[in-house]
């Protein structure tokens, strides 16, 4: 019998992480038996969780593993209470390779704790709820941790290829809506979110909220200076962006040889290009709030009524605050779902030089009117100068940091000295070269 589109679904919610068997199986004890993993097998770090359960008050709690042991991948683990079947709960545990060796708390722990403390106010019920955490060793587990309410539901790269296109389109409404509720989250000044000094139980953290750092690129005689803490606000995005160049210059010239400090002053005479084209018209961009990796595998979906539903979202590691316009990666997925795919890496957009089609060219139109009516001027954003700022503000970041950086700032550099007249082609070929690369790069690490 051919096999239906809802068996389809129902088989990838099946075999989804969400839902998951009551005991670890035979290949994940076999995986985690590896030298390359960081962490010993389930069938004895089983008993850890056990002794950290009680240790917090969970009693009662059966586990199950979601990933455990694989190099460099965090352990995460669903708890569930066996007396109350809506009381569930998701054990993170980063893989902290030199954590014993350099630090004595775990300040992204903190930090993150931290974070969806705020959020659980500003966002409610869409991020989930710190129930626990530890930033030091002195736990069970010998390492951080935190406990995390779990959101209900399967992520929605388990079945977005699966719907129809009036299912998709269901799917878009609630995305745009999801995006409005974030971008309503204002700042004062645009950075990474840091703890504020805390104290916390064993059960729940109390902590007096997030903080925001700026961002400090540079070396230390720079971003010490004066002036760095209001160029930074962000509310002024050019200035914003040439102090974070400007930094990245000076840490280059300590170098003694450097190749990309004669590539990074370029960055210069784009911003004022793109000005003058328009693109910091605007008297003060808005300072909003980021999830970088707003993709598919981090939206949370469940079925009411025949209906999927967004029900929240996972993974806030690395928030940021941001100008608006360097915050608006088009969700490209929507029309060019590709789960095997990689898309957004390096914070930068993804458009793939290739051609659509016609139900996803409907789809990217549905989008982008929805977009449009909604988010104000999200298209230019998104689409127009945005995409330049995205890629400038990747550099102004980061900087050049090794070769392979070095090469995609000389590509940028390229593209931009095409022209005008071959811009809308140099941004599609520079997103397909940077595809390219980083498919090759995952590759070799995996």
């Amino acid at each position: 019998m051919e096999e239906t589109r809802e068996s389809k679904i129902a088989a990838k919610e099946q075999d989804s992480p969400q839902i998951l068997t009551s005991e670890a199986d035979e290949s994940d004890n076999e995986s985690i038996g590896s030298d390359e993993s960081l962490i010993e097998p389930y069938f004895q770090y089983c008993f850890k969780i056990e002794r950290l359960l009680e240790s917090i008050g969970l009693r009662n709690f059966s586990v199950k593993p979601i990933q455990h042991g694989y190099e460099f991948q965090n352990c995460v683990y669903a708890l569930q209470s066996t007396a109350d079947d809506a009381e569930q709960y998701i054990l993170r545990v980063p893989v902290l390779p030199n954590f014993e060796y350099h630090e004595t708390r775990c300040s992204s722990i903190e930090n993150d704790a931290a974070l969806l403390g705020d959020l659980e106010h500003k966002l409610p019920g869409l991020a989930p709820r710190v129930k626990a955490f530890d930033a030091t060793k002195d736990n069970p587990l010998e390492t951080p941790y935190t406990v995390q309410t779990r959101i209900p539901g399967v992520s929605l790269d388990h079945v977005y290829d699966e719907l129809n296109f009036e299912e998709k389109c269901a799917i878009v409404d609630q995305f745009v809506g999801l995006l409005s509720r974030i971008e309503s989250i204002h700042f004062r000044v645009a950075g990474t979110f840091s703890a504020n000094p805390l104290r916390w139980t064993k059960i729940r953290s109390v902590t007096s909220g997030a903080v925001l750092k700026l961002f400090d690129e540079g070396p230390e005689e720079f971003v010490s200076g004066p002036k760095i803490a209001e160029d930074r606000e962000g509310r002024d995005l050019k200035l914003f962006l040439s102090s974070h160049i400007e930094g990245w210059i000076c840490q280059q010239k300590k170098e003694e040889v450097s190749l990309s400090l004669p590539l990074l002053p370029r960055l210069f005479g784009m911003l004022e290009t793109l000005g003058r084209e328009g693109a910091f018209a605007a008297k003060e961009t808005p300072v909003v709030l980021n999830h970088w990796d707003l993709e598919p595998r981090n939206i949370m979906v469940e079925k009411v009524n025949d209906a999927w539903k967004i029900c929240g979202v996972i993974d806030w590691d690395g928030a940021m605050a941001l100008p608006r316009p360097l915050a608006r990666r088009a969700p490209d997925w929507i029309w060019d779902y590709n789960r095997e795919g990689f898309t957004g890496l390096l914070d930068n957009d993804h458009h793939p030089n290739q051609a659509l089609s016609d139900e996803s060219k409907d789809l990217k139109a549905y989008f982008d009117a929805k977009a449009a009516a909604t988010l104000e001027g999200y298209l230019e954003d998104a689409y127009g100068k945005g995409v330049w700022l995205r890629t400038i503000w990747t550099f102004a970041r980061r900087g050049a940091e090794n070769c392979w950086y070095v090469d995609l700032l000389k590509k940028l550099v390229d593209d931009w000295d095409a022209g005008p007249a071959a811009e809308d082609e140099g941004v599609r070929a520079f997103w397909y070269y940077w595809t390219l690369q980083l498919k090759s790069l995952v590759s070799r690490w995996f």
